[in-house]
Parts: C-alpha cells; structure tokens; sequence
C-alpha cells in the first residue's frame, strides 16, 4: 500500500497468497462477528457509510487499518475515501498499487495473506514501517462490472480465520460499490443543471473519473443506455476532423488558467453530427495543480 515504482511480477507470491470465492455452503448460520456488523450497520444513512464500515470492520475483526478506496484506472493509483487507524479516522492519501498487495486484489478480485505480507511485498514501505503480517482486499466493481475501488483491512498479527474475514468483506462489497458510485454522481449533479441544449462534464484529474450530465445525452439523441459516459466515449463521437484539434485543446487548458472555448461536431443518435461549444475551467488545489476539470458543453446546431 505504498507508493512505488513499476509493477513487478513476483513468482513466489503465487504459491502463498490465497485467492478465495466466499462460499457459505454447510455452514448452519452466517458468522456471529457478520450478524454483530449488520446489527451495528443497519440504521447507518448512506452518506455515513463508508466511514461507518471502516471503523466498524476494524474494530470487530481487529484490523490495525482499514481503508476504503477509490481507483483511478489511468494511473493505477488508489485515492481513499475513508481511512481508519488504530482508532482514529486519518486523512485520506493517494497511493500506487504497483509492488502492493492490492495490486493483486484488483487483478484477483479477492486476495488474503493470513501472515508475512511484508515478505511477498518487500517494495511495500507502508507495510513495512507499520509491521504488517496479515492482509485482505477485495475489489470493487461498477454496476457495468468495471473496477472502482478497492477494501482493504490489514494487521500486525496473523489472520486466523481467513474465510470468516473474506466473507465480511464479500457481504459489505455490494453497497460500497453502489455508494461510491452513487456519492460521486450526487456530488457532481449538484454543481451542475440540466437542459436540453446545454450539458456538463466534471472531470477528476487526479481519479481519471469523469461524470456527464444526462443533458449531453438529449442533446445528442441518445437513450440514457446508449449515452456516452467519460471522455474517451466524447472522442469516439467527435467527427474524424475534430478529434486532433480536441485532443490538443484539452491538453492545453490544463497548463493555463484562463478559461477557454473550442466548436466541434459530434455523432449524433441519428448518425448526423451536431456541432457543440466546449467551454472548459480547471480546478487548482493549494499546490497550484489541475485537479478538476469543468466542462460546459452547448448545443449550437443540430
């Protein structure tokens, strides 16, 4: 879990690591420590979860971390959502799944070291400094079965139950999934209005996640199935002419800071193009990097 350099293929990991399906079958009732989180979890809003689930995992399977993540598939790094460390909540961080465990859990769906974590992943500093024996993550995926985030739980002594800890984690996968989906729309569809001529884009540089408004979609004729998601699914509609010219334009606005206008034409639903006015502004953080990306896209032609 911490930030390193290339991936690395480690061939003795194979033969260690355990890659688990969650499988209930024979077992008379659901473990003890699941029916004591689902009690305790019940009644937690939407909007509380996440960090509600952090604590209440570390605390009831003795986890000395657990976070909550978020993937940017892009530059396969993990930004958290919510992070619990010995009893408190922390800052959330940005880290790199390369020469880490969730590099494996991301690739494997579920992935469990019960102990000598730190052996396996000698690059992986966090893991290191923090004494880690045992691990478990589990992958989160998009309702269109993309990967999103990641669950990650760690520890500074062996994990003895193994299926016990994996199957938690596989219980909660669901909801978390749907909220990290459903939190980064909320927040985004509030900064923006829909019309039937006007949409928008708000773009995370940092995650690589982009939401579009529905509008975008009308605007094109487009069924909310058919209508386009993030960026690289703009450019595939962009017409061929436009498509250098796009790529250039977005590159640009990232290395100023005025705000700035391009006219291009997109594939309509109809299979004619319609030409759009992009207006873009970028984000800054205290450092003075790009870390947003608003775009306000208008219809002028159809």
């Amino acid at each position: 879990m911490a930030i390193g350099a290339n991936r690395t293929e480690n061939a003795d990991i194979d033969a260690d690591e355990k890659i688990l399906n969650v499988d209930f079958s024979g077992a008379t009732e659901p473990p003890a420590s699941l029916n004591r989180l689902a009690m305790r979890l019940a009644n937690v809003p939407d909007e509380d979860f996440i960090d509600a689930l952090t604590i209440a995992l570390s605390e009831e399977l003795d986890f000395d971390l657990v976070l909550i993540g978020r993937l940017n598939q892009y530059t396969n790094m993990i930004r958290t959502l919510s992070l619990y460390h010995e009893g408190q909540m922390n800052e959330n961080i940005i880290y790199s799944l390369a020469d880490t465990p969730c590099a494996r859990a991301m690739e494997s769906n579920v992935c469990v070291y019960p102990d000598n974590v730190c052996e396996l992943f000698p690059r992986d500093q966090m893991l290191i400094d923090m004494q880690i024996r045992g691990y478990v993550g589990i992958a989160l995926f998009s309702e269109s079965g993309h990967p999103i985030g990641i669950i990650v739980g760690v520890s500074k002594h062996e994990i003895a139950d193994v299926k016990i800890h994996t199957s938690i984690f596989e219980f909660f996968r669901e909801r978390v999934a749907r909220r990290l989906e459903t939190a980064e729309k909320l927040e985004r569809y509030h900064r923006a209005f829909s019309g039937s001529r006007e949409g928008f884009w708000d773009w995370d540089i940092e995650t690589g996640n982009m939401v579009l408004s529905e509008s975008i979609g009308n605007m094109l004729g487009f069924s909310p199935a058919e209508a386009p998601e993030d960026l690289a699914e703009i450019e595939n509609l962009l017409h061929k002419d436009d498509r250098a010219n796009f790529k250039v334009f977005i590159q640009d606005h990232l290395k100023t800071d005025a705000t700035h206008d391009m006219d291009f034409r997109l594939r309509a639903g109809d299979g004619t193009y319609r030409t759009i006015r992009l207006r873009v502004h970028k984000n800054v953080n205290a450092s003075g990097r790009a870390v947003r990306l608003i775009g306000s896209l208008t219809l002028l032609a159809a």
